[in-house]
């Protein structure tokens, strides 16, 4: 049915109940639907009565448009609940089924209710946010459209994470922020957003390759007045021309060896905080030797995932024997992305010399000689 599959797509369902089965049908009862966050995700759960016992199912958007097309093929009544009106879909006993449009009565909002626990996220759901609309998350009403639940999560997930690095700049000191690998520049306007909210002075710099991707970028940001304040650069990390020196460095799953030179170019700008999320650790995949891990590396997903955590590690120790003090939280769920852990870096640590031993201890457990960041930053001192 058109109109099931509509406001699913939409996002505007807020509750369904199907109910009256048909005559000899001792099973199921009743059906009601509703949409929930669960874990970062846009689902709905369907809950089933059999009797006195009720079930859960937790389908995804195109589940669940499949189970509410079968609900209405076997029961004879259901109610689709919307901001705007209220849908009745009756079937005869001849099978003739009528839609019947009434005002709206479901006093719920629109969108997902959370099912874990509650978020109080800087962007919330429902309210209208201008970046967030002009970039697709978000609908002129400001409802996260079910498609970018989890770009929507990443990106409040990304806001609390950074709030924990910004007392190392005095209030009134101007923020000038580079994002390398910015792509479509989600973050980007998202600290830009955040700081302006919070009375900030901010500049921020997006860098990718992409040119393309970074002139709709600009033309978004002109769009909504934000040109004084966003600006794009196409190229490299290492090689990007940037308009000023960043004292604040993002690079979010800059692949392989890039994560390092944002690294370099943050250490040689003299940035006092960094937000990294790395991905895509391969320098070190087939270097990796130990006798004791032999059975580890044995085998290919083992050594893989072995050759991230020492890549990581050793990226965080050689942060911190420079001066900053580290630590890995997670950024996004583990089942948005394998990839989910962030280095996140501000001055002040207090680690440089026991950080250069540890360094040592774990290249040599691993049979490293060197690696591209220990490289690069030898060649900044």
């Amino acid at each position: 049915m058109d109109l099931i599959s509509g406001l699913i797509q939409d996002g505007s369902l807020q509750k369904a109940v199907f109910s009256v089965p048909p005559p000899g049908n001792a099973d199921i009862t009743r059906v009601d639907i509703r949409p929930v966050a669960l874990e970062g995700e846009y689902r709905y759960q369907a809950e089933e009565r059999r009797g006195t016992m009720v079930t859960h199912k937790n389908l995804n958007p195109a589940e669940c448009a499949a189970y509410m097309e079968l609900a209405a093929a076997v029961f004879k009544n259901a109610v689709l609940f919307t901001p705007d009106c209220d849908y009745y879909i009756l079937k005869s006993k001849k099978g003739k089924v009528s839609v019947l449009r009434k005002p709206p009565s479901h006093t719920g909002p629109a969108g997902a209710e959370p099912h874990d626990r509650a978020k109080n996220y800087f962007f919330p759901d429902g309210t209208h946010e201008p970046f967030l609309s002009a970039l697709g998350v978000m609908d002129a009403q400001g409802r996260v459209k079910p498609s970018r639940q989890k770009k929507f999560v990443q990106i409040n997930r990304f806001i609390e994470l950074m709030t924990n690095v910004l007392d190392v700049y005095a209030m009134d000191e101007p923020l000038d922020i580079v994002d390398y690998g910015c792509g479509k520049a989600y973050l980007t306007f998202a600290m830009e957003a955040f700081f302006r909210r919070v009375g900030r002075q901010v500049r921020v710099t997006g860098v990718d390759l992409k040119s393309s991707v970074l002139d709709e970028c600009t033309a978004i940001a002109a769009r909504l007045g934000l040109s004084d304040r966003i600006g794009f650069v196409t190229g490299s990390v290492l090689d990007a021309r940037l308009p000023y020196t960043p004292n604040f460095v993002v690079a979010l799953h800059a692949c392989d060896t890039a994560t390092d030179d944002a690294i370099v170019r943050a250490a040689s700008a003299g940035a006092r905080a960094l937000l990294l999320a790395p991905c895509c650790q391969h320098e070190l995949q087939h270097r990796l030797t130990s006798a004791p891990l032999e059975p580890v590396l044995r085998y290919g997903v083992q050594r893989d995932k072995m050759a991230t955590l020492v890549t990581d590690t050793l990226r965080a120790l050689m942060l911190e024997s420079m001066g900053y003090a580290v630590d890995m939280p997670e950024f996004t769920p583990a089942e948005h992305t394998a990839k989910n852990v962030m280095i996140r870096a501000k001055a002040g640590g207090g680690r440089q010399n026991r950080a250069i031993d540890e360094i040592q201890a774990l290249m040599n457990a691993f049979g490293l000689g060197e690696t591209y960041l220990l490289n690069a930053i030898a060649k900044l001192v």
